[in-house]
């Protein structure tokens, strides 16, 4: 994900670069903080999210639908954090 952001990435450790300062890399699928940092660089990109949950088969399904460059993306996946990862990296055109 860091790198389907853009950021400067050091295989050594999971750390990234941005503004010169090194950063530990977030848990963008996993967490609400790792997708607050997705979110954020996504959206100085110009590529804009809108989340969605829907209850079905028993458990909720979240659905992340992203713009980009009137390209529409979706991102289906049991939580917000992953389901928006996978929007993100389809809208990237990154294989998964």
């Amino acid at each position: 994900m860091a790198e389907a952001l853009g950021f400067e990435t050091d295989d050594r450790a999971p750390i990234y670069k941005k503004d010169h300062v090194w950063f530990p890399i977030p848990d963008f699928s996993t967490t609400w903080e790792g997708m607050g940092v997705l979110v954020e660089e996504a959206l100085k990109q110009g590529v804009g999210f809108q989340l969605e949950t829907r209850f079905m088969d028993g458990g909720f399904i979240d659905y992340s639908y992203l713009a980009a460059s009137k390209r529409i993306s979706r991102g289906v996946g049991q939580t917000a954090p992953y389901a928006t990862c996978i929007a993100f990296l389809k809208a990237k055109g990154v294989a998964i």
